[in-house]
């Protein structure tokens, strides 16, 4: 009797611990919205009978890529909507407008400021890289692509150029939520200006595109808007510290556009500390980040598995955020800040291409478990210097060390 209470009780706790978990997972989607792409040889009159017939209206356009973000008709169904969508030969696909969130976990806010509490450079000895390299004063372009930046923090303002909100549709990037700022401050906050911290690149140019609100949420219509729009501006690296656990044709497509412009793409793995696979992260060619802690550990609240590549700091990072303050923050998000302004430093080294910067990247990181295996901590943490020493083709012992 004992044995089958039990297993009745185990039995319910998987099933409740299961459904937490997929609601996690489970990716969400903007009410009544669907996402459009319509085949090349489509006219305007084709694709107004089509939304005329189902009773849609078209509220937002890639005119680029012939993309249409549409709402369906109230009093009509979603599913069948998107299933008579699918069937029609003259689209070539049509999905959900699914949800983004920003990959953020909150901390502790302390009332002093100062360089000895970024103990993650020192975990990735960026601190010893500036003595060969601190960026060029604003030529390397890294869009952050999240909820905008602080564009008047004294830490941010001289490295910050235009950007694009496409919450509200206008040139008004600043951050009504803080965790933009708190991934562009990793990134390229001021260096040696005598204010709050040093960014890995201390003169790179921060672009800030505002694709979630003020409560950290976006859709995937909007994260696509933000990377076409980096890849025409300038962008060669962008940080996604976000997404979703949906896979999107409409993302992938501008993820590949942006990688032909020349771009590299650096994106979060998630904090719901779990193996399924968070886009676009997953998707190929970019590069996947989970978190680690002072120790070498990996986050408890970090996501893993085969899609990751690397592993940076992103427990405890003190960083700057909206309204002029700082503030301890963790998270994928801030690990994959690190490596974005990593790979910006390594452009400012020489670097070329993203096969170069994938491969030095990749060769310098240092192992962070004793049972190491890439199918779960990837190619390890990334260690700043042996990146940078590798990229300028210099022997370790011929360099002065900054203490």
């Amino acid at each position: 009797m004992l044995r089958k209470a039990l297993f009745f009780i185990n039995c319910i706790f998987l099933l409740v611990f299961s459904s937490i978990l997929f609601a996690q997972q489970n990716p969400g989607r903007a009410e009544d919205e669907i996402i459009i792409k319509y085949k090349k040889d489509v006219t305007s009159a084709e694709v107004e009978k089509i939304h005329k017939n189902l009773r849609t209206k078209i509220i937002r356009r890639i005119g680029k890529v012939n993309v249409h973000r549409v709402r369906i008709a109230t009093g009509t169904k979603f599913d069948d909507i998107l299933k008579t969508y699918k069937r029609n030969p003259k689209i070539q696909y049509a999905e959900p407008n699914f949800k983004s969130k920003v990959f953020s976990v909150q901390a502790t806010t302390p009332n002093d400021i100062n360089f000895d509490k970024q103990w993650a450079i020192k975990k990735i000895e960026a601190d010893r890289t500036w003595i060969l390299e601190k960026g060029q004063t604003n030529s390397i372009t890294v869009a952050i692509v999240d909820t905008g930046i602080d564009i008047n923090h004294e830490d941010l303002k001289d490295n910050t150029t235009t950007g694009y909100n496409f919450i509200n549709d206008n040139n008004n990037t600043n951050d009504d939520n803080g965790h933009g700022t708190e991934v562009a401050g990793v990134i390229g906050a001021k260096g040696d200006n005598n204010k709050g911290i040093a960014g890995v690149n201390w003169y790179c140019k921060l672009m800030p595109i505002k694709v979630c609100d003020s409560s950290g949420e976006g859709t995937y219509f909007d994260l696509t808007q933000g990377i076409y729009y980096a890849a025409d501006n300038g962008a060669k690296v962008i940080n996604i510290s976000l997404g979703g656990y949906a896979y999107s044709d409409i993302l992938k497509e501008a993820v590949d556009y942006a990688q032909s412009k020349g771009c590299i793409i650096i994106a979060a793995a998630g904090n719901d500390g779990t193996d399924s696979p968070v886009y676009p992260a997953s998707l190929d060619r970019v590069i996947g980040v989970a978190a680690t802690d002072n120790l070498d550990e990996v986050s408890n609240l970090s996501n893993f598995g085969g899609y990751i590549d690397l592993f940076a700091p992103g427990v405890e990072i003190f960083t700057t955020t909206f309204n002029g303050g700082y503030k301890y923050d963790s998270g994928s998000s801030i690990a994959c800040a690190y490596v974005s302004g990593l790979v910006s430093l390594l452009i400012s080294a020489g670097c070329s291409n993203k096969d170069e910067v994938q491969n030095i990247l990749f060769n310098t990181a240092d192992y962070i478990q004793k049972d190491y295996y890439k199918s779960k901590y990837g190619y390890g943490r990334i260690n700043a210097y042996r990146a940078i020493v590798n990229a300028k083709n210099q022997d370790n012992n011929d360099i002065a060390i900054m203490n």
